[in-house]
Order: C-alpha cells, then structure tokens, then sequence
C-alpha cells in the first residue's frame, strides 16, 4: 500500500518545520494573518493563498502533543522509550509495522591531553645534564592495525628521528601515510625540565587508539610516550580521565649511556627496550600524561520504518536548553515510500 498524498504532506510539514521536529521552538502562530516561518512548500492556487498556511498550522495543533511527549521522553534520557513513541507515530505514514535500533555510545569524543615533566634529581640521581628538555610532543589517533612503536619491536625511521635528534618531521609523514591513522596531534614544549602543555584531539570508537611519544633530550635515543593507548574502558564507553606516568625508553638505534648527542649507531639496529630503574634513571617517572574527555559527541538513536528499494529520510533533533547539548540523542527516521 501506499503513502497518501494527506501522509506525504504530513510527513513535509514535520521535517520541512524543525517545530514539529522535537525542539518545539518557535509555535507556529495560532491566528490566521499572523506571520509564519519560511517555508518552501508552495501554496495551491487553486485552494487559495492561504492554504499552505492554514494546512501547517493544522498540522502543528495535530503532532504538538504528540511530539511533546516524545521529547519529554527523549530528555529525560529513556532513548527505547522514545524510539517506541516516535515509531507509533510515524507508522500511520508508512503503513506498517516498524522496528528501531538505539545506540546509545558517543560514536567519537575530543579530549585533551596534558602533558607534565618531572624530570628533577629524584628521575635521574647521578645528576641532570646540562640543557635538559624533552622535544616537541608528536603522535596519532588510530585504530588496533597499526602499531607505529612498541616495546621489544623496532624502531621505525621516524621514531628514530625523534629518539635521537627530537625531529618530528618523517614521523608524521609516516603516520599521514598510514590509512589506519586519522589524525596528527603535536605539540611544542615549553623549554626545559618540567614543562606543561596541553593539545586537543577527536577520537572515535573506529579510531580510539592514541599513540604519543617526545625525546628526552641530550640523549642518544632514549624517548618516552605511550602506545596504542585505548581511551574506550571495558564498557566500550569514553573514560572520563586518564593519566600516564612515563618512563624512559631506549629506541634500540644509537649506541651510549650518557647524556650527549653524538653517538655510534647500533648495528644491527637493536630493538625498543625500557631502561625505567636502570643506567642513568630510577623508577620515578620522568613525566606524566594526563586525558581529559572534553565532550562525548551526541548518541545516536537509528529507527527504520518498512522496507524498500526507494527510501526517504528526516533527522529529528532534541534539544534541551536546561541539559548538557551533547547528551541529547538525535533520531533519525527513515520512511519507506513505496510500500
């Protein structure tokens, strides 16, 4: 059976007017004469200039109560609730049984990363070099299929540029070449032993992997970062904070146990170790990296009416002014046309 031409025109005016959406701001006016927000739905001529506005303000009475109460719903955080309502009235217009599928995860999440050093006496008690800083703080957001450094694996060219001489150049081209990786995050330090710097980033739950690394610097190769570090817990939901104590690690590519730059190169090349409480450190951590969600994006909630080669879509929107935007689910509502 078909969609009517009165059902198509309802199902206009709802996605046509976010007031018949679910934000339900501004009413449309009540009396006619009075000036009604711009619409694209031409008036009929043959009914007369007016038509078009009479038929929404109709439809406005007609779905107001109705959608007041799904968005009641909707903000008080009962998504399936919600997602019954929304399909008791949306299945007179496709004239059958309807089914939904509610997601209720942020599907992405900025956060922001701070970094802290502590690189005092406590760190290194023989003694602090000269000069001692960490360098430019370099890294990625990825998913689980790249591993761009790892304890016991080999260092790539470019952590390699960044061990040993703090340049950050060729790791980025390496993390921009990887299609497993969709974003760069760096950041410059402030000089010296106990820098503090924070940076922004988005990750998803296709991407929530971040890795991050910077040089301790005069050395020969030795860095400190992270690795594949999820920012999803067991529930697969965002953590809200999460801090990182760092401990030194040697690349593996450039011979020396001093604070200096000029060194031989390993050969063979040597792999990724930790020297945390050996050489020159002890088991104090030479810096932090601190993770705080910033916001969750909003949760999605799918609902699917009927089935059908040709499909039309709306997407309706609530909001709520008293609550936190980002946790207002938006609904997306897909209608079949020929049924």
């Amino acid at each position: 059976m078909g969609v009517t031409s009165n059902e198509r025109f309802d199902l206009a005016i709802i996605t046509e007017h976010r007031t018949h959406g679910l934000n339900l701001q501004p009413a449309l006016p009540e009396q006619p004469g009075t000036a009604l927000p711009p619409s694209d739905l031409p008036n009929d001529p043959a009914r007369g200039p007016g038509w078009c506005d009479s038929k929404r303000r109709k439809h406005h009475r007609r779905y107001q109560g109705r959608f007041t109460r799904l968005a009641s719903l909707a903000r008080s955080q009962t998504a399936p609730a919600a997602a019954r309502l929304l399909l008791a009235l949306v299945a007179p217009l496709v004239i059958m049984p309807a089914s939904a599928q509610a997601q209720g995860n942020a599907q992405s999440a900025t956060y922001r990363v701070t970094f802290e050093g502590k690189w005092t006496t406590s760190v290194t008690p023989g003694g602090l070099p000269s000069g001692a800083h960490f360098s430019r703080l370099i890294g990625a957001v990825h998913n689980g299929s790249v591993t761009f450094w790892n304890s016991g694996g080999t260092a790539s060219e470019g952590v390699e540029a960044v061990a040993e001489q703090g340049n950050t150049a060729i790791f980025e081209r390496e993390i921009n070449a990887n299609m497993n990786a969709v974003a760069v995050i760096e950041k410059s330090l402030p000089s010296g032993r106990t820098p503090t710097a924070t940076v922004d980033f988005t990750v998803s739950t296709a991407h929530p992997l971040v890795t991050l690394l910077t040089m301790i610097a005069p050395s020969p190769d030795w860095f400190v970062g992270v690795s594949g570090l999820s920012l999803l817990d067991a529930q697969n939901e965002w953590l809200s904070q999460h801090q990182v104590d760092l401990f030194p690690y040697n690349a593996g590519t450039e011979k020396g146990a001093e604070f200096s730059l000029t060194n031989a190169a390993t050969s063979p090349q040597g792999t990724i170790t930790s020297i945390k409480g050996t050489g020159k450190f002890s088991n104090q951590p030479i810096a932090t990296l601190t993770f705080d969600l910033l916001a969750p994006a909003t949760p999605v909630m799918s609902i699917t009416a009927g089935a059908s080669a040709a499909t039309r879509s709306a997407t309706v929107t609530v909001t709520d002014a008293d609550k936190d935007a980002a946790r207002a689910p938006n609904i997306v509502i897909v209608l079949a046309d020929d049924l």
